[in-house]
């Protein structure tokens, strides 16, 4: 093949722009294949980008793929996805400007499920051998998944919890359930014991039992990882844990390319040098008079079309119902111990947070200490991705009085002494001091202690927080029981009762929970719920499927929940307009990257005369930029602001932006009722 028609044959695998088309011809034979490749590398690059133009080195490596997916394994539903390369090596006599290269790729293994592939370069001018890819890795897996995969990676996967997190999975798509996710009653296991097992398939069902609570029996050879609902965040915890059993680290995104259970295992006993999986006991389904529920159907699970919206009570009195429960925090706030943490605890805890940045930016070649009044900070190395929380961190500099901004985008030393304390000491401390608030600072020192690490790529925050079991237990307890946030819940529940107590017609009341995450606001609002007596239908959802499948476990015996997957800055689905009563999220929203248009989807789904209610924090402190700044869902807005901490009156224009016609918000006397509030918006006026 020739020119354009290459791209073509191939765009039904892999759209190229023009700049990266630099395969001019390419003929196969076997498990070979060798052709030319012509580029011009951009002339006002510096020497050592021009070298490495990625360009022209994509159009050179193109030949593996194309070797490999389309001359030696076409398949319509299926393509085999490149998953490292073991060693490249530049020859010294490489010449970017030399505009034309011969090229040869040879597979080097080639089975079913796998392939290996060499590509060797030629100067087209010289003959001579100039570059070597050795060792392309390559895994069969289903497009479906391939495409479900790289929306993830596009979209920004850092993006996650709700809560006080960012939405770590604000910019995660929701994984497709295959029709193998659908449950069957009545399904007989027969097993059919054959000879002794050494592949590690049972340890990695065993572990994946551990992490999701799936059944063992349940955990079949060909289960997806949809069907065990193990997407982008679950899968922090996966690898960490197949590190610590196994001894292998496999990246996040490799793992996520994994078809089903059967390849991950068989990478497995291929990396560790074990007996085949075709040695284990085989397993067998047989479907008995079997039903299909459908993905995230519970049993007895009330539907939205259940009862119409004419039969339901109404809410003609939300906004005067607000009213009541308007000053409720500072009154709660002494029974969750929320009150007095900026007067007495938050001192502590910003010296804890300056301690962190001061001993990282030693690590990173800036040692305050070492540094005269007056003499201008040294740059920090970071990543890109970092930019803007480097300049945060700044501030926790600046508010400690320790530099002042030069005027030049730059920071002057002042002369401000540094307290000697380590980090490690006060953290121990504030334990003892504070232990209503240890979870927020057991969080602040899983990241803060890594913070030069995590800044310059060598450590990964998401990792940290969610790799390990202990962080992530910790962090669910933040969502759910840190002292301001718990407040807020109660604020929440309070005005619920309120809202519900006095119906206009008996019914069911209708509930959107958005970014519901690890279930702490939804386990304390259902029992609340239903402890008052109150009749209602709750939605669960969240962006993760992971979160989903564990909250449909956690309240599968609550009777009116449904399950779903829904991001809410997509369009809503014809089913959920206008259907909703209350809309509720706890600090999920802030996380989205343009509020208006996420407000705008939650009126959408709003009955004309529902209310959405956000428990949002509106004053930032700087323990969240050391936790979770770290993660890209922090900064994934595109609307304008400066920070994902959003003040109540930016609130209120987004919402009226967003067609509310009304907006109120709760309020105290104590800083700590102005630091996390409910913003409500209202689709009617008050009457």
């Amino acid at each position: 093949m020739q020119g354009k028609h290459i791209y073509q044959a191939i765009q039904r695998l892999v759209f190229f722009d023009p700049m990266y088309q630099g395969m001019k011809s390419i003929a196969s034979v076997g498990h070979e294949a060798a052709g030319k490749v012509m580029a011009t590398v951009n002339p006002a690059l510096a020497p050592h980008e021009r070298l490495y133009d990625a360009p022209l080195i994509d159009g050179l490596m193109q030949y593996a793929g194309v070797l490999v997916n389309y001359f030696t394994h076409p398949s319509q539903d299926e393509v085999m996805v490149c998953l490292g390369i073991d060693r490249i090596e530049t020859g010294g006599n490489f010449n970017p400007d030399a505009h034309e290269w011969n090229v040869y790729a040879v597979l080097t293994e080639d089975t079913e499920q796998t392939a290996e592939c060499d590509v060797y370069v030629f100067d087209g001018n010289t003959g001579q051998l100039v570059f070597t890819f050795l060792g392309f890795h390559f895994m069969r897996t289903l497009q479906s998944v391939l495409t479900r995969s790289l929306r993830d990676v596009n979209a920004g996967q850092e993006t996650a919890a709700d809560m006080l997190l960012p939405k770590l999975t604000a910019g995660i798509e929701p994984p497709i359930l295959t029709p193998t996710s659908q449950p069957f009653a009545n399904v007989n296991i027969v097993s059919k014991p054959l000879a002794v097992a050494t592949s590690k398939r049972d340890e990695l069902l065993s572990l994946i039992n551990r992490i999701t609570d799936i059944p063992l029996d349940e955990i079949l050879d060909d289960s997806t990882l949809d069907d065990l609902g193990i997407d982008s965040l679950l899968v922090t915890e996966v690898v960490n844990e197949v590190k610590t059993a196994f001894g292998l680290d496999i990246d996040m995104n490799t793992f996520l390319f994994f078809p089903n259970v059967k390849a991950v295992y068989t990478y497995l006993d291929t990396q560790l040098g074990v007996s085949p999986s075709a040695e284990i006991s085989e397993v067998s389904t047989t479907l008995v008079n079997g039903t299909n529920n459908g993905p995230g159907k519970v049993p007895g699970q009330a539907t939205a079309n259940g009862q119409s919206s004419v039969d339901r009570p109404g809410l003609s009195h939300a906004r005067d119902a607000f009213d009541e429960i308007q000053h409720a925090y500072d009154r709660l706030a002494v029974g969750t111990k929320a009150v007095n943490f900026w007067r007495d605890a938050y001192p502590r805890q910003a010296s804890l947070i300056l301690a962190y940045v001061v001993e990282a930016w030693a690590k990173l070649g800036c040692d305050l200490n070492r540094l005269a009044p007056g003499e201008v900070l040294p740059d920090v190395p970071h990543l890109p991705r970092h930019k803007q929380l480097i300049r945060q961190l700044h501030r926790v500099l600046e508010d400690a009085n320790l530099v002042i901004e030069n005027g030049a985008g730059g920071f002057i030393r002042t002369s401000n002494p540094i307290d000697p304390t380590p980090a490690s000491q006060i953290f121990t401390e504030i334990l003892d001091e504070y232990p209503e608030h240890a979870n927020v600072h057991k969080l602040v020192q899983v990241t803060g202690s890594e913070l030069a690490g995590c800044l310059t790529g060598e450590k990964d925050g998401l990792q940290l927080v969610f790799g390990d079991k202990v962080n992530k237990k910790n962090l669910d307890d933040v969502y759910e029981n840190w002292p301001l946030v718990r407040t807020g819940t109660l604020v929440l529940g309070e005005y619920l009762t309120t809202l519900f107590s006095r119906p206009d017609r008996p019914g069911k009341f209708r509930i959107l929970e958005i970014g519901a995450g690890t279930g702490g606001t939804t386990k304390y609002i259902v029992d609340h719920l239903q402890r008052h007596n109150i009749p209602f239908e709750y939605v669960f959802t969240d962006l993760s499927s992971s979160l989903v499948g564990a909250g449909k476990r956690n309240f599968k015996n609550v009777p009116g929940m449904e399950f779903r997957v829904m991001d809410i800055e997509k369009d809503p689905e014809a089913k959920d307009l206008s259907s909703f009563h209350v809309v509720i999220s706890t600090n999920c929203i802030h996380a989205t990257q343009n509020l208006t248009h996420s407000l705008t989807n939650i009126r959408r789904m709003l009955r004309d005369d529902g209310v959405v209610t956000l428990v949002e924090i509106t004053r930032n402190m700087f323990w969240l930029d050391i936790a979770v700044g770290l993660f890209e869902g922090w900064w994934l807005f595109n609307d304008g602001r400066e920070h994902a901490v959003t003040n109540e009156h930016l609130w209120d224009q987004c919402m009226r932006k967003a067609g509310f016609q009304d907006v109120a918000w709760t309020s105290g006397e104590e800083p700590e009722s102005n630091t996390i509030r409910i913003v409500a918006g209202f689709a009617q006026s008050r009457e």
